[in-house]
């Protein structure tokens, strides 16, 4: 099982069967899957090199196959139902990355 370029910690089959496609769309998830890292930082703060990492935080994870799943799709039927939970994934990451800086100083 390969892993995806990008997100090392999503195996491709996985990524196939969360999208429902199959190995002939590879250039199409690699693309999505090496995206997501910077879109991650970009709006939640999250580091880029740990989204892409082995292990994120669980709340990223969910949050990386959502935004492929609508990216890969934008104009299927639950989108609007995705762009909201997406919106929901992406508060929680930045109270999380928030919580993560004010603990730091203390350590």
């Amino acid at each position: 099982m390969a892993r995806l370029n990008g997100l090392a910690w999503l195996e491709e089959e996985v990524a196939f069967d969360f999208l429902r496609t199959g190995e002939e769309n590879i250039n199409i998830v690699q693309s999505l899957a090496t995206m997501i890292p910077q879109y991650v930082e970009t709006t939640t703060g999250y580091p880029a090199a740990l989204t892409a990492g082995q292990e994120p935080a669980e709340l990223v994870k969910p949050l990386c196959l959502f935004l492929m799943q609508l990216w890969y799709n934008p104009d299927g039927t639950d989108a609007r139902q995705l762009t909201r939970v997406i919106q929901s994934l992406e508060k929680a990451v930045r109270a999380y990355v928030v919580a993560e800086r004010r603990q730091e100083p203390g350590e």
